[in-house]
């Protein structure tokens, strides 16, 4: 393993679960994992890696966007711990540890990929999604290049990039 890949963490194993309203809250080594219904169709998933969330705080939605929460479904077996919203079910695997989101006929909607759990290096945080061979993906936001982004990778890094191109990443 290379020094700089030493540094990184990976979620191995569910050791705990905890039922709250409408969330679940998942301990995966000293990280925790909450799982919340923000509606039916609309599913927060928040990583804290030392083991404490930050105040539930968005530049993007607004207070209150989500009045009533649904009530949610949450079962537990030996592989899995399932969280249903009736619309959305999100399935995560124990160990290795992995999340898998599902539509109401259970169909797969997004999933970690198998061998490569979600990682962290103090805030730094990545993942690997599985995607199925016949899907493409377009624009990601502040991202350049061409419109699909099919078979090319990507950083997420807010920064402000004076004089970007096409090539430029992160933006």
């Amino acid at each position: 393993m290379a020094p700089a890949e030493a540094q990184w963490h990976a979620l191995k194993e569910v050791s705990s679960v905890r039922n709250l309203p409408n969330d679940v809250e998942l301990g995966v080594g000293e990280a925790r994992v909450r799982i919340t219904a923000l509606s039916a169709r609309v599913v927060r998933l928040r990583f804290a890696a030392q083991g404490t969330f930050p105040a539930d705080f968005s530049f993007a939605v607004l207070p209150n966007a989500f009045p009533a929460p649904p009530e949610v479904d949450v079962k537990q077996s030996a592989e899995t711990v399932s969280f249903d919203t009736g619309a959305i079910q999100v399935r995560v695997v124990r160990s290795p540890f992995r999340v898998v989101f599902l539509n109401a006929l259970g169909d797969i909607i997004e999933q970690n990929l198998p061998g490569y759990p979600p990682s962290y290096n103090g805030s730094a945080f990545r993942g690997w999604k599985s995607m199925p061979g016949d899907e493409h993906y377009f624009a990601l936001g502040d991202k350049t290049g061409p419109l699909d982004h099919l078979n090319l990778a990507f950083s997420n890094w807010n920064t402000d990039q004076f004089g970007w191109q096409e090539s430029t990443d992160p933006l």
